[in-house]
């Protein structure tokens, strides 16, 4: 029986060494927030000064996640006082759109909120780096404190 196992997991594990991996071309890079030329753009940011325009996205996505998390779901976690942090990642694609949401956190249902409220994120215009529109990884941390 082991045998047979082994054999099969050899089997499969020679399929990995034959997948190619695709090269991303500059293209196709997802850039950190920090790093991009020209901050994505929230509907309402779009007259402000170019220097002014990374801290109104990072405003308008603390507004969002302000109004529409849930503090309810911490509160029946019945966790003991103090400060916890869960961590969403989102991209924002070329074509402004959220996508590849993810969430590191204290507790999976914290996790889970996160990703519902990044879902609710409308569309968003592309941040550029070097003049050319780029997919942008975006992480917001959301605290909650129990008293």
């Amino acid at each position: 029986m082991k045998k047979n196992i082994f054999l099969l997991l050899l089997s499969l594990s020679s399929f990995c060494f034959y997948a190619q991996k695709k090269e991303l071309t500059p293209e196709d890079k997802v850039i950190d927030f920090l790093k991009v030329d020209k901050a994505p753009i929230y509907s309402g940011c779009e007259k402000k000064d170019i220097t002014l325009q990374k801290k109104c996205f990072q405003n308008k996505i603390k507004n969002h996640f302000t109004r529409n998390f849930n503090t309810k779901i911490a509160k029946n976690l019945k966790l003991e006082s103090g400060s916890y942090a869960t961590y969403v990642i989102f991209t924002i694609n070329k074509k402004g759109v959220i996508s590849n949401i993810g969430a590191i956190g204290f507790h999976y249902k914290l996790e889970k909120e996160g990703i519902r409220v990044a879902k609710l994120l409308p569309k968003i215009k592309p941040g550029k780096k070097n003049g050319k529109v780029v997919a942008v990884k975006y992480t917001y941390p959301v605290i909650i404190t129990i008293e």
